[in-house]
């Protein structure tokens, strides 16, 4: 049986032309989403570099996307696209002009109005921290670092956590005090790579395993599950517990060879950003600034994190039927990595190693061990949900498409146009081998040519042979530019209290 999406759903606005499929049962759905990390940090892309067997294992019994792209290389953004299915200039913001604003349609909402048992754990950055979502249960586990944009005293679950244990984070003093000593140590903390003096039950990420594990197993009876599992990890700050701290040799960290100098080649519009952003948020970081000894510590802890984090997956998806489940992983976008002489991910620019991003997904009807080369979205997850939760979304309002037809053995369409950085100030879209960069602002455009050039190093933007390929490219980036906020349900249920100390 069909339903009208307005008859289900209570939204207060008219809602467009969705419909449910109110019969049959509806597959457990989870997406593992993890906190800046590179598409090439997993263990599928890496030769094993990265130990992931578990993600490995999914990856095998479902389906690579090989080339997959976030809505942004900014997290607050990337997330706001992956819950909505929307370029984030096309999604509301409040608070801080990123923030999706509270009541507007999400994936959540849907799920959860289609009679799903909706819940999110870790770190989701929504402005206010507890906004309202679509999540009957949201328990967080944020960066609470100087610039994460939480007021003083604002407090998540897991540092409450960690409160009643009687234990403090140091890189989280700042959100309980004035202190000017605590939030000097606390921005220390959070740029360097100091193993987790804590059991590792009590990091971030094993909290996240049993919190997970305790909303799977006290889910209400009958109910299909939607989990999103958001690590705050591999990101800043780098501390695995025992014994991933110890599990890496940092003299075995591999320092990329494309130092800073492969920047001096690029056009006067993008040297210019990182000399702009260097000047103006002191976060851009050469590698020729840091001891090495420091650079191979900050990488080898790095993939302990992976590693935690994989061995929490593994722990989370034993207690579900995985024959039964749709899984997704994916990250909100990449790093630097020492990529480009680099640490960290400022600038926010569209280089594949900010915006494209590992995406494996395993389905009770997906050909095991396929992989898609076509360029795909990161956000198309939130349609393939809908896809599997029998919800028809209506033609031509989304940007994300979904999945389904390519995890059961479409072939995916080659000369799909793909975005990002659509509402930060270097929009980019990619089709084919050839990546079209543009500033916000003053107009100026970049060309790469992601055969010729791998590592991204020029502009192809002046090739005669490009003209009619940059223009059709630059055309197709002015009409997605241009698209408009879609006309979507709007709930009208409020966020909870903001939890103090």
């Amino acid at each position: 049986m069909s339903v009208g999406l307005r008859a289900l759903f209570g939204a207060k606005d008219e809602a467009p032309s969705f419909t449910v499929n109110t019969a049959g049962d509806k597959p457990d759905i989870v997406i593992f989403l993890t906190d800046e990390q590179r598409h090439d940090e997993v263990g599928y892309t890496s030769a094993g570099y990265y130990e992931t067997p578990v993600l490995d294992a999914l990856a095998a019994r479902g389906t690579i996307f090989e080339n997959a792209y976030s809505g942004s290389t900014v997290c607050v953004p990337s997330r706001g696209s992956l819950l909505t299915g929307l370029l984030h200039h096309r999604v509301p913001t409040q608070v801080n002009g990123m923030a999706l604003e509270e009541g507007f349609f999400t994936v959540a909402h849907a799920l959860r109005s289609a009679g799903y048992f909706t819940a999110l754990v870790g770190k989701m950055h929504f402005f206010p921290m507890y906004a309202r979502h679509g999540f009957d249960v949201m328990k967080l586990a944020e960066n609470l670092v100087p610039f994460s944009g939480y007021e003083r005293g604002e407090v998540d679950d897991y540092h409450r956590f960690l409160l009643w244990q009687g234990r403090s984070d140091a890189a989280a003093t700042h959100m309980f005090g004035p202190n000017d000593a605590a939030l000097a140590a606390a921005f220390t903390a959070n740029y360097s790579a100091v193993p987790f003096p804590y059991d590792r039950s009590l990091h971030p990420i094993g909290w996240m395993e049993k919190t997970a594990l305790d909303v799977i197993r006290e889910r209400p009876a009958r109910q299909p599950l939607f989990l999103i599992v958001s690590y705050p990890r591999p990101h800043a700050p780098y501390d695995p517990a025992e014994p991933y701290a110890s599990m890496y040799e940092p003299k075995d960290a591999r320092i990329p060879e494309d130092g800073y100098g492969v920047n001096e080649t690029l056009p006067d519009d993008f040297r210019q950003s990182f000399d702009r952003a260097d000047r103006q948020r002191h976060t851009v970081q050469p590698v020729s600034r840091i001891p090495k000894d420091v650079l191979r510590r900050v990488l080898s802890y790095a993939r302990g994190l992976i590693r935690h984090i994989d061995d929490s997956m593994g722990a989370i998806l034993g207690a579900l039927d995985q024959d039964e489940t749709v899984t997704f992983f994916t990250s909100d976008h990449g790093t630097y990595s020492g990529h480009r002489g680099l640490i960290g991910k400022v600038p926010w620019l569209p280089f594949d190693d900010l915006a494209k991003v590992a995406l494996a997904c395993r389905t009770p009807d997906g050909r095991p061990g396929a992989r898609v080369s076509a360029p795909v979205q990161s956000f198309d997850v939130a349609m393939t949900c809908l896809d599997y939760a029998g919800i028809t979304p209506p033609r031509g309002v989304f940007d994300g498409v979904s999945l389904r037809p390519t995890l059961r053995g479409e072939r995916a369409p080659d000369d799909r146009a793909v975005f990002s950085c659509t509402s930060m100030g270097w929009p980019m879209i990619r089709k084919g081998s050839l990546k079209l960069v543009r500033r916000s602002g003053t107009g100026a455009e970049t060309l790469f040519d992601l055969e010729r050039d791998p590592g991204e190093t020029r502009s192809f933007l002046d090739d005669p042979a490009n003209a009619r390929a940059a223009g059709e490219l630059r055309a197709l980036l002015d009409q997605a530019l241009a698209k408009k906020m879609p006309a979507l349900p709007r709930y009208v249920e409020k966020h909870a209290a903001r939890r103090r100390v």
